[in-house]
């Protein structure tokens, strides 16, 4: 019997719908035009630009398209092995894809949401604060494939892969490590003093 769904105030399977969306409601696009022109001294489009742990005008794309998360994804160092293959970022979520010379052609997809559904999901350690995570399997073998969920206070961040049997722990490992959530607030603070813009215009600061 399939697990009645658990929706979770703090992400949400979004790409499952099977469709992207490119729309933006014309306060984020706002937005993401302050955040664009700061950035226009000769930046790579946001689709090729990795989003690393760092403050600035790419991390506050990713924050505007998800405004009430408290929290943001970020890539800490690419493990050996690992490649950012491209990001998107819409209205109502934000989403990258990491490549693996192991597990193949974007083996990991990060996604920010809003909201997001555990429901078949188990509970397991998180080192991140004030964070849950749980953790869902698709498939063991012949190939390590699951989805994980950080939840965290007006956002989550999904994690899917599909990863070699084998050497599908350390996999797994790398890329929980390469994936940090950067604050909301911090960011917020960052943006403003570096680029005079204000992330969160109507007070939706954490």
């Amino acid at each position: 019997m399939t697990p009645a769904a658990s929706p979770v105030r703090g992400g949400t399977e979004l790409a499952e719908r099977g469709r992207p969306v490119h729309v933006f409601d014309p306060r984020l696009l706002a937005g993401l035009t302050l955040l664009a022109a700061a950035l226009a001294g000769g930046c790579a489009r946001p689709a090729t630009t990795m989003p690393g742990c760092e403050p600035g005008g790419r991390l506050g794309i990713l924050a505007q398209a998800v405004p009430t998360a408290s929290r943001v994804p970020c890539l800490k160092e690419m493990p050996v092995g690992w490649n950012f293959d491209a990001l998107d970022v819409d209205s109502e979520r934000a989403r990258f894809w990491l490549d693996s010379d192991r597990a193949g052609v974007r083996a990991a997809e990060v996604e920010l949401s809003s909201t997001c559904d555990v429901g078949g999901a188990t509970p397991v350690a998180v080192e991140e604060e004030a964070t849950r995570r749980y953790q869902r399997l698709t498939s063991l073998s012949p190939r390590f494939v699951g989805t994980t969920y950080d939840v965290f206070d007006g956002g989550c961040v999904t994690y899917r892969y599909d990863l070699v049997n084998g050497p599908h722990i350390v996999l797994y490992q790398e890329l929980h490590e390469a994936v940090s959530l950067f604050s909301r607030h911090g960011l917020a603070e960052d943006v403003r003093a570096d680029l005079g813009v204000d992330l969160d215009p109507k007070g939706r600061r954490r």
